[in-house]
């Protein structure tokens, strides 16, 4: 067995993240392509969450990882409806030191840039500290955390990683945010292709490409609104003065 096959186990959700029934989005969808089988529909409905989740990188999970001595790889695999298509950051949960991930490239844990000191006492093992500011990880496809130094203790809970993720091809449920905020450009993405399937009822080159333009306009302002959540930090909420 794999040290990746032996890790299987150790990827745990931090939080539970609130999920909607691809159902929810069928009514706009099956109204505007009618005749349109409801199981097709809900496999556009599904194709258009990936594409929005694959190309804005919006959807993530932040996961907590058992280190294992000698395991050098560790399969990402959220206990939900998604897949790992990245990695946006890795935090050692004994030091606090966080570490923001590039896509596609190795990083070296220790980063005094973005850590936070260490507390006192909060290594495992005289060893961990040594690991921790000599290992370099990188996410592999389709869904491993890789890292060049082996751990040389098992550490329980030992790294928070912070998924990039995206449906499962057979998912019935996708995240909420996705319904409450941006089914509009849901809608759009499933219309664009069903329009496009030749020879129904419902097919319309016109109206597909009109769809396949909101369908864009959407992704790319969920994309901002990612990026703007990342920069905007936490909201604080101020009562207004009475004069």
């Amino acid at each position: 067995m794999s040290n990746a096959a032996a890790c299987r186990d150790r990827c745990r959700l931090e939080f539970d993240v609130p999920m909607v029934s691809l159902d929810e989005f069928l009514p706009e969808v099956v109204l505007s392509a009618p005749g349109v089988p409801v199981e097709i529909a809900k496999s556009y409905i599904r194709q258009a969450v990936i594409d929005m989740a694959e190309k804005t990188n919006m959807l993530q999970r932040r996961v907590r990882i058992d280190l294992q001595s000698g395991a050098s790889n560790y399969l990402l695999e959220p206990p939900d409806c998604t897949r790992s298509i990245g990695i946006s950051e890795i935090c050692n949960i004994a030091t606090q030191s966080r570490v923001r991930v590039l896509p596609h490239e190795p990083c070296a844990l220790a980063c005094s840039a973005c850590g936070i000191p260490p507390l006192v006492g909060a290594y495992p093992d005289a060893n961990w500290s040594w690991w921790w500011n000599n290992s370099v990880a990188w996410f592999q496809q389709p869904n491993e955390l890789r890292l060049t130094c082996a751990p040389t203790c098992d550490v329980e809970l030992g790294l928070w990683i912070d998924l990039i993720v995206a449906p499962k091809r057979d998912a019935c449920e996708v995240d909420r945010v996705l319904y409450d905020r941006y089914a509009p450009t849901v809608h759009a993405g499933a219309l664009m292709y069903l329009y496009r399937i030749p020879k129904q009822d419902w097919t319309d080159p016109r109206m597909a490409e009109q769809k396949r333009q909101e369908f864009s306009i959407g992704t790319n302002s969920a994309a901002g609104d990612r990026l703007m959540g990342m920069a905007r930090g936490p909201i604080r909420l101020v009562t207004p003065r009475i004069l």
